[in-house]
């Protein structure tokens, strides 16, 4: 059923306008605009994202191959271009965060073509598009400097660009082609990988049980190359990588407990199926989505529709790999690149329900934008959202004299340092800070006129504590002369007359 034929729209003096694609490009566009928000809004970097580009802006290309600092993992693609645009644009928001602003409106157009070589019916592109517009998890990422958005768009460019659901002859170009995206996807996204080895196992196997052999040895060529610099990367940048083994006692939730037995198993399962409705919709309608998320299964088996659970191989190739704990699948971060698959199985789910009104889109128009409000409500859009050490830190750039001594509270060291040569540009005596703080107060003491700048990073979820516990301990032997209070970021004089 197409748009156009449905009922409602038959008498209407705008039906000329409002065509299939019509629609659904004014959901991508409405998609793109709220991206183009978050984007414009520059917000400030905070924790993961400082820590990532601490070794961005320390380091050159070479170097990024190494162990990150601060127990990062980063794909060497996301981090070489990473510093291209710092190299060519400097330190600006808007430059590191292109890449996943870019990719990030990217995807609406892939995943609209995917849609089209899966050709599913037109109401259900509509409300999938709608809903991946306004996903306030994906619409985050498009600030968010790390490679999770990126994800998502390398799993639909893969997806599109290798179409497995329709044969082709592998000519030159496409050869060349197919390498291309395949070395694209490995470089830039660890899920890649799983997303090339699933498409072309399942092209293979097609080939193979059609007996086109020579189709089927190209092929093979072909992906056996990307698996394999896929394999050596991975063994390399993450597998070697003593930050892993961090992780996992940092976040042991992050693995499943298959070695605690199948009950730990089943409950960790449990919990990556309520991430990936969570990080589709971004909302915790857990039994709604549920229900949905059943009628869109059932009206895909119906519909003889089967070959769309090809999306969800890789993430069954992601949960084997994270079984031997060389793969984080938990919290849903790591579960992002799956979620155009599962907002397709629910808005299959929507189409059904809705289908008992008759073949009216005003219903499912209706309740999709019944979800979607408040959706885009819940996305961020507030500059305050994260600490904005960018405020206590021109304060500081104006008020602070030469001889002055800037204490930095430990969790606020790589954001500083990352804005640093935006606010000062002569070097300055900066000393900082370490966990637990209290062995700092002595250091502090030592100074006649020294600033001390806070600010909510990291793990510090309770910072002001620890701010008003160190400024309690100082005001017994020192003075205030200046402060700047800035939400959860600020800045204080302080002035002690030795003894």
């Amino acid at each position: 059923m197409k748009i156009s034929d449905l009922n409602f729209l038959k008498q209407n003096k705008f039906s000329q306008f409002l065509t299939a694609k019509n629609l659904i490009y004014a959901a991508i566009f409405l998609g793109v605009v709220l991206r183009l928000i978050v984007y414009m809004n520059a917000l400030p970097l905070w924790g993961d994202e400082s820590s990532v580009m601490y070794s961005v802006f320390h380091r050159n290309y070479l170097g990024l191959l190494k162990p990150l600092d601060f127990v990062q993992m980063a794909p060497p693609g996301f981090l070489f271009f990473q510093r291209m645009m710092i190299d060519l644009f400097g330190r600006s928001e808007y430059s590191v965060r292109f890449l996943v602003f870019i990719t990030s409106c990217g995807s609406l157009f892939l995943f609209y073509r995917l849609l089209r070589n899966l050709q599913i019916n037109d109401v259900i592109i509509l409300i999938s598009i709608m809903l991946m517009s306004c996903s306030p998890q994906l619409i985050s990422y498009t600030t968010y400097i790390k490679q999770y958005g990126i994800d998502v768009f390398i799993y639909l460019l893969v997806f599109s660009a290798y179409n497995p659901w329709t044969e082709l002859e592998m000519t030159w170009k496409r050869i060349i082609w197919w390498s291309f995206v395949g070395i694209l996807a490995v470089t830039f996204s660890y899920s890649g990988g799983f997303v090339i080895f699933a498409v072309g196992l399942y092209i293979l196997i097609r080939h193979f049980r059609k007996k086109n052999y020579k189709e089927l040895i190209r092929v093979f060529l072909v992906l056996t190359i990307i698996v394999l610099a896929f394999g050596l990367m991975y063994y390399f940048t993450v597998i070697l990588n003593k930050n892993l083994a961090v992780q996992y006692q940092m976040y042991p939730v992050s693995f499943p407990f298959f070695k605690k037995g199948f009950v730990a198993f089943i409950k960790w399962c449990i919990k990556v199926y309520n991430e990936l409705w969570y990080r589709s919709i971004g909302l915790d309608e857990f039994l709604l989505f549920t229900f949905f998320g059943l009628l869109g299964i059932i009206g895909l088996i119906k519909n003889k529709q089967t070959k769309i659970f090809l999306l969800f191989v890789p993430l069954l190739v992601a949960i084997f790999v994270s079984l031997p704990h060389i793969y984080p699948l938990y919290p849903g971060k790591f579960l992002l690149f799956v979620i155009p698959a599962v907002i397709l199985v629910l808005a299959t789910g929507i189409y059904s329900a809705t289908q008992f009104f008759g073949p009216n889109l005003l219903v499912p128009m209706l309740f999709c934008l019944f979800l979607c409000l408040p959706m885009v409500y819940k996305t961020n859009y507030n500059k305050n959202f994260y600490d904005d050490i960018r405020k206590p830190m021109k304060y500081l750039s104006a008020q602070m004299q030469p001889t002055d001594t800037v204490y930095v509270f430990c969790g606020a060291q790589r954001t500083f340092e990352y804005y640093y040569p935006r606010y000062f540009s002569e070097q300055r005596t900066i000393i900082y800070g370490t966990r637990p703080w209290k062995p700092d107060i002595e250091k502090i003491k030592k100074h006649k006129r020294i600033w001390l700048v806070f600010s909510y990073l990291n793990d510090d979820y309770k910072l002001g504590g620890d701010r008003e516990g160190m400024l309690n301990l100082l005001n017994d032997s020192g003075k205030v002369l200046k402060e700047s209070v800035h939400d959860l970021a600020s800045v204080h004089l302080y002035q002690f007359t030795k003894k």
